[in-house]
């Protein structure tokens, strides 16, 4: 299913559709696939076809990290360090 998922987000012998690469990730982080959780985590980053929604892929990130999947973390903090508040400077 990740796989599949896979093809369809980057247009691998298939046409690009980020709405069946979607489903596809869906049932296998469904099926406990740990690959499949972290790139949906990629789809809700970076906004592919679905609205960006930072707190859902952190979810996912999370989750996949969670099950075993060893580039999540690593996600998961770059996620969180593009996404924390900046502090200003103090004058």
């Amino acid at each position: 299913m990740n796989n599949l998922g896979l093809m369809y987000q980057n247009g691998q012998g298939t046409k690009r559709d980020y709405a069946a690469a979607l489903r596809w990730f869906k049932a296998g982080a469904d099926a406990g696939d740990s690959g499949a959780m972290n790139n949906l985590g990629i789809m809700y980053e970076l906004g592919q076809g679905v609205p960006r929604d930072p707190a859902e892929a952190a979810k996912w990130y999370k989750a996949a990290a969670e099950a075993g999947e060893p580039t999540a973390q690593k996600n998961l903090d770059r996620l969180n360090q593009t996404t924390a508040p900046r502090r200003r400077p103090q004058q």
